[in-house]
């Protein structure tokens, strides 16, 4: 009796266990995979967020590159005064446009020279007069310089660049200053750009393809 009643008390166990056993093998799975789907409702607005900035970032950079096109397209020159010479250095503002919230600065560098100028960079400051004296500050930097790698300019030629910035305004009384650098001989002709054509730019209009 006693043999018997420790065999049923071994089995009752036994099969405890075993039911233990599934319910913790059973639940598991389910637990991974409700924080698994959970994790993928999570992580799909992100996802979705993501996509919807490269495709704003695309969208911004085709636009500036159609815009520099239409602007290499147009060739009038709508500032002929703003221009600074240094040594048969040229440095001229052709216009100041707007596409989007971005501000496009037009120039033409001309080298009446014999000798070759390398661009060795650009610096761009704001001016304002403060009790008389004029007041230097770093300006905005910009965002994308087209025809960038054409850094040699040649005698007796000269190269258009267009430089890109977020649009930005200027107090009344300051104005805009931009220079160029070169590597070697330090030709460095500076212009100032007033806060009217930088407040006021042309309106930039793409045709349609």
């Amino acid at each position: 009796m006693k043999t018997q009643n420790i065999y049923i008390t071994l089995v009752l166990l036994l099969a405890q266990g075993i039911a233990i056993g599934q319910t913790e093998t059973n639940t598991k799975p389910k637990r991974v995979l409700g924080f698994n789907a959970q994790a993928k409702i999570e992580a799909q607005p992100k996802i979705d967020a993501q996509a919807k900035f490269e495709a704003q970032v695309k969208k911004e950079v085709n636009d500036i590159k159609n815009a520099t096109q239409e602007l290499y397209s147009n060739t009038a020159k709508h500032l002929r005064h703003i221009v600074s010479k240094e040594d048969k250095i040229t440095l001229q503002l052709l216009g100041v446009y707007t596409l989007q919230e971005k501000l496009f600065l037009k120039f033409e560098i001309f080298n009446d020279g014999n000798v070759p100028y390398y661009i060795d960079g650009w610096n761009y400051k704001t001016q304002q007069k403060i009790d008389g004296t004029s007041v230097l500050k770093p300006g905005p930097e910009p965002l994308y310089t087209h025809n960038r790698r054409e850094n040699k300019i040649l005698a007796n030629t000269s190269v258009t660049k267009v430089i890109v910035f977020d649009k930005f305004t200027l107090n009344k009384n300051e104005s805009f200053t931009v220079q160029l650098l070169e590597k070697m001989i330090s030709r460095t002709p500076l212009i100032k750009i007033a806060s009217k054509y930088i407040n006021t730019p042309s309106q930039i209009v793409i045709p349609i393809q």
